[in-house]
């Protein structure tokens, strides 16, 4: 791997080259507590995403990324209970 993409995300400046082993694809799990005025209850819901490489086509790069968000149902409680 080389170029603009290690400057950008790994701050490997100095570097031209670099083996891909050396970078860490990073991920992310965060909860989110949402409360739902309208329906009057509250859940946990977990945004996920992350970077998961680079594709190449045609000489141009782009990250390949991704994000989701993950409904908890077990956790669906009444606002009014809280």
């Amino acid at each position: 791997m080389s170029g603009w993409f290690l400057r950008l995300c790994y701050g490997l400046h100095d570097e031209k080259k670099c083996d891909i082993q050396r970078i860490q694809l990073n991920s992310l799990v965060v909860p989110v507590q949402v409360e739902n005025h309208c329906t009057n209850q509250s859940k946990t819901c977990y945004v996920a995403g992350g970077f998961h490489g680079v594709e190449s086509r045609d000489g141009r790069h782009k990250p390949v990324m991704s994000l989701a968000v993950m409904d908890d149902t077990t956790t669906i409680k009444s606002l009014s209970n809280k």
